[in-house]
């Protein structure tokens, strides 16, 4: 029989134990620290495949820049198309301007040849011009006949330089003017250009008139078609992507926390009305390349004691295959709603899992500060 005295020390003993305890479980109480860096809404796979509208492959069938798009295409032909289609409603109005001012600067009587050249400088100054000619010139599109003339009669005068990754230079009067690029890459990008930089440097004035007046028109095309398929391809690129929400974490515990491979995101409009979607964590990996992408973990993810981590998490279906889909990219659209992540942790300790809640933010393309 266990006498009192020795009773009392068990008691003791068990009290300080659970007291001890459940310190270490209020020493282990912090929160870990979270914080979401940014939404994105237009992650997809390069290589999916797409069929398009008969409508929208008739329209790029004869760009020059675009590209052509075939009815049966993947996501990255359509991205790149996009991106094309984009660089051209930016940028060529300002470059059919500077056509139009140097074509009547050629028009004009006794107009100096300094002034000449300072118009097409300006000119070769917008935007991606360069690439737009090449571009043309590669596909035959401008015809320029060649134009025997003794070298006396040269007005600029011409070199090379490594400037634009390579290209022609004309000066004249220590004014200096770049045309053509990547000539270091792709020797033959010369041979494209050398036409071209000829008449203009004899202004043969009639064949730089044809030649411009070219250039404007197909430019003028590529725009109208730029215009009517920009946004349907933008639809098509935002129906196939998935969300992704990037997320720092800090574990302020003095023990190791286990991060659940799942999460949900919680979007809720200005009407109240919230919309959620089951995600799955990507951790960044080196590739062979040593280029830094993001990696798909079938696993959950360990954060040391003092540790840290930024990672994303990407909704499993895409925005065409969510039952709120269309909800989502609106509220991304309009700026005015506030999303958040729900995820699970394990610790060490009696209550093993818990389930955190990030803060909210507003659910915005830009990085959320």
């Amino acid at each position: 029989m266990i006498s009192n005295e020795a009773l009392i020390v068990v008691i003791f003993s068990a009290i300080s134990t659970a007291i001890g305890y459940w310190i270490r479980e209020w020493q282990n109480r912090f929160r870990p620290f979270m914080s979401i860096v940014s939404f994105e809404g237009d992650n997809f796979l390069r290589s999916t495949k797409i069929k398009l509208d008969s409508d929208i492959a008739e329209k790029t069938e004869k760009t020059f820049f675009i590209g052509n798009l075939s009815e049966i295409t993947t996501l990255g032909n359509i991205k790149d198309a996009k991106d094309k289609a984009n660089i051209i409603l930016e940028t060529v109005p300002e470059t059919i301007k500077n056509i139009d001012n140097f074509i009547e600067t050629l028009g004009k009587k006794d107009e100096t040849k300094l002034a000449i050249f300072r118009s097409l400088e300006n000119l070769f100054r917008s935007g991606d011009i360069d690439l737009f000619i090449l571009k043309l010139l590669q596909q035959g599109e401008i015809h320029i006949p060649k134009t025997p003339r003794d070298e006396e009669t040269y007005v600029y005068d011409l070199s090379e330089v490594t400037y634009n990754g390579g290209c022609y230079c004309l000066t004249y009067e220590s004014k200096t003017l770049f045309i053509g690029t990547d000539f270091n890459k792709q020797s033959h990008y010369k041979g494209f250009f050398t036409p071209l930089v000829t008449i203009l440097r004899v202004l043969d004035k009639e064949n730089i008139i044809n030649a411009f007046g070219i250039i404007k028109n197909k430019l003028i095309s590529e725009v109208a078609v730029g215009n009517v398929i920009l946004s349907k391809l933008q639809d098509i690129l935002n129906s196939n992507s998935l969300w992704e929400v990037e997320l720092f974490i800090a574990n302020l515990r003095s023990t190791p926390l286990l991060l659940e491979n799942t999460a949900n995101i919680y979007v809720k409009d200005k009407t109240g009305a919230t919309f959620c979607e089951k995600c799955k964590l990507s951790i960044r990996e080196k590739n062979d390349a040593g280029k830094t992408i993001q990696q798909p973990s079938n696993y959950p993810l360990i954060i040391p004691n003092g540790g840290s981590v930024t990672i994303s998490y990407f909704t499993e279906k895409s925005q065409k295959e969510m039952d709120c889909g269309d909800d989502f990219r609106s509220a991304f659209i309009k700026k005015q709603a506030e999303a958040w992540l729900e995820l699970s942790m394990s610790g060490v300790g009696l209550i093993k899992k818990r389930i955190y809640k990030t803060d909210k933010k507003k659910f915005v393309e830009q990085n959320i500060d």
